[in-house]
């Protein structure tokens, strides 16, 4: 009776061990599943990372690179705008230059002018004289 009753809590534990077991059986099972999944989650993000770095990579190049040029096109301005400072500085001289001789293209004309009248003058006295 008593060895029956030591079988039987025996069997009643070694019923809650299967039980438990079985449970802890399959919590193991989904344990290495979500390992599973987090390993190639893992993988594929290390791979994007990868991806990612090789752009910044890439596109730090590409900055560098733009850098450069734009250092370059600044250059190119500051002497086109110094060309272009210089040229306008020739230009108004020029026109100086154009105005003055306007002015004293002008003065000629009248000087000529005048000098056609008294030749005109002249070659009316001339012709009075001569008839």
């Amino acid at each position: 009776s008593t060895l029956t009753s030591e079988l039987n809590a025996e069997k009643a534990k070694v019923a809650t061990l299967e039980t438990t077991s079985s449970t802890l059986t399959s919590e193991l099972n989904a344990e290495k599943t979500k390992v599973a999944t987090l390993e190639t989650t893992s993988s594929t993000l290390t791979s994007e990372l990868n991806a990612e770095k090789t752009k910044v990579a890439t596109l730090e190049t590409t900055s560098s690179t733009l850098t450069s040029e734009l250092n370059a096109e600044k250059a190119k301005v500051a002497t086109l705008e110094t060309t272009s400072s210089t040229l306008t500085s020739e230009l108004n001289a020029e026109k100086a230059k154009v105005a003055t001789l306007t002015s004293e293209l002008n003065g000629e004309k009248a000087k000529v002018a005048t000098l056609e009248t008294t030749v005109a003058d002249l070659v009316a006295r001339i012709t009075a004289l001569e008839g």
